[in-house]
């Protein structure tokens, strides 16, 4: 089993800390030049590690039937729908 650091320094295998996987998330959210649509990781070692930058998107995570599959899906479960259509971005 992986032991997780939780200072900031990745572990033995290369991965991300515990304290720093939110650290993407924050970058998106706050960082003006991330653009609408564009997804943030770890910019380092296949994306397992390192800073926030921004990071690779898959060609099925671009998929306008599966997004529109997942939304209604979603709002079914949740019994909570939502008057406007999500649109992906053009952006990658």
């Amino acid at each position: 089993m992986t032991s997780w650091t939780l200072d900031g320094i990745p572990d033995q295998t290369g991965r991300t800390a515990v304290r720093a996987g939110a650290l993407p998330t924050l970058r998106a959210a706050t960082d003006l030049s991330a653009g609408s649509g564009s997804y943030w990781g770890p910019a380092r070692l296949f994306e397992m590690n390192g800073p926030p930058g921004p990071a690779g998107i898959s060609k099925r995570a671009k998929d306008t039937a599966v997004a529109k599959r997942l939304w209604e899906e979603s709002e079914k479960l949740t019994g909570v729908t939502f008057a406007f259509t999500p649109r992906l971005s053009k952006a990658a």
